[in-house]
């Protein structure tokens, strides 16, 4: 593989083929599963960069034909045609790889928005996008679990079109909401109720389950020793198959478990579930050093600090792009720089220098952005991402 990651890549021992795929960078990467034997990777702060990963049929041993003709469409010919042992394949269709592009994005946008009201919209906008694919893509597919959320989220564009008058008015995002150090609980005026956050294990939990965000109560009891936990969970109108999810109270450093309970997002139809965790004797100074998550399976081992770092830098940078995409170069800057001291918080220079670089080149990067998303400029929020 050279040093752009552009010619195909090949794990004889699980049947995979990278094509294109380059290490993420600052911002993360929006991965897009269109059938069981393709993926497409795009690099979120350089969204031309567009990968595609195929994988071998278990069974006959080779990559399907269909998804061979979906990668050549994406990609070309001659960059698939070594996985190809000479099928035939269509040339590129650069319209339709700027469409898997968006469409990935659009995608990575509805798994990190917060409320059923945001992914209702970015499921709208996912519908659109989809309907102009070449069926040769699979793009279409895409918009397959989110059919429900996509009706109200297009009837909602249509509303915001119809309400907007002028200029948009958009506003940068409130980069200081996101989560960077380790999530502590922070004592209330009267000593009784704490605010805190919630942090979610992005890379196990179910997509669109719980929200990134914060508890909609949180409060410590001194005498019954419990702390009581209300989190913001998307109904199981959203998403049918949603289940319990287990919310883990533990010591941040050693990450070992104090108390555990579940939420069962079907319970209520209010957005929001509840759980009392019995802590024993704590004073409160121990309860505030305390962290917090939820996750599809408690036998996991809780994020690290690095992994939760990770995260937020990533957020960051995704809050830079879009802030990019909307012409805010000051807002921009902000949000790389921030990338920048949080990847170099936990150790990763090379990200942090990327970071940095564009944080350098933002008014060069703002003036040949992508054009902004429907939902961004309607709603000019980008503040789900912090």
């Amino acid at each position: 593989m050279n040093a752009n990651g552009l010619e195909p890549r090949y794990d004889a021992d699980i049947g995979i083929w990278e094509i294109g795929v380059i290490p993420p960078g600052p911002a993360g990467a929006a991965r897009l599963v269109l059938s069981d034997g393709l993926e497409l990777m795009v690099d979120v702060a350089e969204p031309t960069q567009l990968g595609v990963v195929l994988f071998e049929d278990e069974f006959t041993g080779h990559v399907r034909d269909a998804d061979l003709v979906a990668a050549a469409t994406f990609l070309g010919r001659a960059r698939v045609e070594m996985v190809a042992g000479g099928r035939d394949l269509p040339d590129a269709e650069p319209e339709q790889a700027a469409l898997g592009t968006l469409v990935a994005l659009a995608v990575d946008r509805l798994d990190l928005a917060r409320s059923d009201g945001q992914r209702n919209l970015w499921a709208g906008e996912l519908a659109s996008l989809a309907g102009r694919a070449d069926p040769r893509t699979q793009l279409s597919h895409a918009i397959d679990p989110y059919r429900s959320a996509a009706r109200d989220g297009t009837h909602e564009l249509t509303r915001l079109e119809a309400a907007r008058t002028g200029s948009a008015g958009r506003r940068a995002p409130d980069l200081d909401q996101i989560e960077v150090a380790r999530p502590r609980l922070t004592p209330g005026a009267d000593g009784r109720s704490l605010d805190g956050t919630v942090v979610l294990d992005a890379a196990l939990a179910p997509r669109h389950v719980l929200d990134l965000g914060r508890p909609t109560d949180l409060r410590w009891d001194r005498i019954d020793q419990t702390l009581q936990v209300s989190c913001p969970v998307a109904s199981r109108a959203y998403l049918p198959e949603v289940g319990i999810q287990w919310v883990r109270v533990y010591q941040p450093d050693s990450r070992v478990m104090l108390a555990l309970g579940s939420l069962d997002p079907g319970a209520s139809t209010a957005g929001s579930a509840g759980v009392d965790l019995l802590l024993g004797p704590l004073d409160d100074n121990a309860v505030r050093t305390l962290a917090i998550d939820v996750t599809p399976d408690p036998a996991t081992r809780p994020p690290s600090e690095s992994r939760r770092g990770s995260d937020a830098a990533s957020r960051f940078g995704r809050a830079a792009v879009t802030a990019e995409r909307l012409g805010l170069a000051d807002a921009a800057d902000d949000a790389w720089r921030r990338c920048a001291a949080t990847w170099a918080s936990i150790g990763d220079n090379t990200r942090a220098g990327q970071a940095e670089a564009n944080a350098a080149a933002v008014a060069a990067r703002t003036a040949r952005a992508q054009e902004p998303f429907v939902v961004e400029v309607l709603t000019a929020e980008i503040d789900d991402l912090a």
